[in-house]
């Protein structure tokens, strides 16, 4: 019995992308997204700590409402607690400045986290670094519900590709889209891509002090 459903799940993910690829030229994403990625081999998290800026991203369903949001970027950072890295986000909506802090809660395989979120669970769940280059361009894969029947199938994914220049060079992004190409085989630009303020403006000032609300992250989104 569990067998059949199993087979029954992959078959529904591969006739679902087969059919959207057919009728599209590209695969559909969130399909594609639903299979779980290997994780990054040899990672180093201590070069992949610190500062990345959005450039593409494929929210969860439960965070739809993300993909109108701006100006985004995260600083993860070492705690006291060798077992827990916070990642300080700010971004910008509605023309507003919003920031958060979560959790990423290291597991036994380097590069693979649970990432618990503080504003109403959307990104809560797996978390993994797929690909990194470390100083140029980053690709994080999470899942907010696993599938019930299959560990490798997970029914609401998530992935962002980010780099460390809020503005990167072409050869920048064309490194990220190869490896995305390589992983998920999906292009880049079938990915949303998300929207900075112009190169003369800056954004995202990152704190080295606590501010006076005792939380660490971003001075503000833009002055």
């Amino acid at each position: 019995m569990q067998f059949k459903l199993k087979m029954r799940s992959y078959y529904t993910l591969f006739t679902s992308a087969f059919l959207v690829t057919m009728a599209t030229g590209c695969p559909d994403i969130s399909t594609v997204l639903k299979r779980r990625p290997t994780v990054m081999s040899n990672f180093n998290e201590t070069l992949w700590m610190g500062q990345w800026f959005k450039q593409r991203w494929s929210p969860p369903c439960s965070w739809s409402g993300s993909r109108k949001f701006s100006d985004q970027a995260m600083n993860n950072e070492y705690t006291d607690q060798p077992e827990i890295i916070l990642g300080h986000a700010a971004w910008r909506m509605n023309g507003h400045c919003v920031q958060a802090t979560e959790h990423l809660l290291k597991e036994k395989v380097p590069g693979i986290y649970r990432v618990v979120d503080p504003i109403g669970d959307v990104l809560t769940g797996e978390g993994r670094v797929v690909a990194t280059d470390y100083t140029g361009y980053n690709i994080f894969w999470g899942c907010t519900r696993p599938d019930i029947v299959d560990p490798l199938l997970c029914d609401d994914p998530w992935m962002s590709v980010t780099t460390r220049n809020a503005h990167p060079d072409p050869k920048c992004i064309n490194h990220a889209a190869d490896a995305l190409k390589s992983i998920f085989d999906i292009p880049i630009n079938a990915i949303l891509q998300h929207v900075y303020a112009g190169r003369r403006r800056r954004f995202l000032i990152l704190l080295r002090r606590r501010p006076r609300n005792g939380i660490k992250g971003w001075r503000n989104c833009t002055v």
